[in-house]
């Protein structure tokens, strides 16, 4: 695995090195680093719920509750997340499929998560996201 240079960490909002992640390692184990601040926050990809942009900044709602505000737009996340976990829904929001609760088809359609937040579906993702639910229906 390759090490990471905590002094390199200060000058950066956003690590996500894949080669950095050992090869035998499972996706939900993934990690990201993040500055919110000024700490430096190892978070496991698993437990990110959503990502919400605003303006050059994102916030970042947890599995634990906890929101993270960075200084990195969502196209920086939706570039580097796996598109196997992570779905970009509308152009303000980037979710983690594993925690959408339901997918309600009236008022244009929108998703509420595990933790209760409603996500606007954007028009020209509907289709798409339909046919991720076809895919995960039994």
């Amino acid at each position: 695995m390759k090490n990471v240079n905590f002094n390199d960490l200060m000058y950066s909002d956003l690590i996500l090195d894949k080669s950095a992640i050992e090869q035998n390692s499972q996706p939900a184990e993934q990690k990201i680093v993040v500055m919110d601040k000024q700490e430096c926050i190892f978070l496991k990809v698993k437990n990110i719920c959503y990502i919400e942009a605003d303006g050059a900044y994102s916030n970042i709602y947890l599995e634990d509750g906890k929101k993270l505000v960075v200084s990195k737009n969502v196209k920086v996340f939706a570039d580097k997340l796996s598109e196997d976990l992570f779905y970009r829904i509308h152009k303000s929001y980037l979710i983690n499929i594993n925690f959408i609760s339901k997918y309600i088809k009236s008022d244009g359609g929108y998703l509420i998560m595990e933790n209760g937040a409603s996500i606007p579906v954007s028009v020209r993702k509907k289709d798409p996201l339909l046919k991720l639910v076809a895919q995960l229906s039994l």
